[in-house]
């Protein structure tokens, strides 16, 4: 971004076959696919990113089969629903956009940047997907394993290894997700799952910023 806003050099952001990745496609690439294989790993991430996994699973005595936990995730996947179609629309409309030369590829790597960016914000500060959801925090979050899938999924319509390599590894943790809560649902609700109860947690959200207003302010996106 900073080098196209000094510049204006619309090569840094040109991309066909003729044309050698530009350095910031290269840049986004190598901080995505760190990102996602973190995610699609387990590396380092989060409780809301890993309760699918059963290693981060903390059973309590109610079943999955208990109608309380149906119930929770019955209404967590509704408002899901929710989320996807906004998501969908707004990719629909961003290839729109660029199939009648609204927007190029430039716009879209930025805002691609533009995404990461306002994710941590919405970690940090307040996220419109919760509100939406009805999280009580980014921990309980159904739609957390769509997170990288969301960020990388605008590069759909820039043709390039970088890009397609991005979406791939985003949609097979996005599937894992889908697949852990169909078969494993009692590790998505708090309800059933010790581990993202606000007992004995000290992550970083928005939500919870008073409860833990040092660690919040710590983060290296303040400092």
């Amino acid at each position: 971004m900073f080098i196209w806003v000094v510049t204006q050099n619309e090569e840094i952001f040109k991309i066909d076959n003729y044309v050698e990745y530009p350095n910031c496609l290269i840049a986004i690439w190598i901080v995505g696919m760190w990102t996602a294989t973190k995610s699609l790993f387990c590396i380092d991430r989060h409780k809301g990113a890993t309760k699918h996994k059963k290693k981060y699973y903390t059973a309590c005595k109610i079943s999955a089969d208990d109608v309380r936990v149906k119930n929770d995730i019955k209404n967590q996947s509704r408002q899901a629903v929710k989320i996807l179609i906004l998501w969908i629309v707004f990719l629909i409309v961003e290839g729109v956009f660029y199939h009648y030369n609204i927007i190029n590829e430039k716009m879209i790597i930025l805002g691609t940047i533009g995404l990461r960016i306002f994710d941590k914000l919405f970690i940090l500060i307040w996220c419109p997907f919760g509100a939406i959801m009805e999280n009580k925090c980014c921990t309980t979050c159904r739609i957390h394993g769509w997170d990288q899938l969301m960020l990388n999924s605008p590069l759909v319509f820039i043709p390039s290894v970088t890009s397609y390599s991005l979406i791939f590894i985003s949609m097979i943790y996005f599937i894992e997700w889908e697949i852990a809560i169909k078969r494993h649902p009692e590790r998505f609700s708090q309800i059933s799952n010790m581990t993202i109860r606000c007992t004995g947690c000290h992550e970083v959200c928005g939500r919870c910023k008073n409860k833990y207003k040092e660690l919040w302010f710590s983060q290296l996106f303040f400092v």
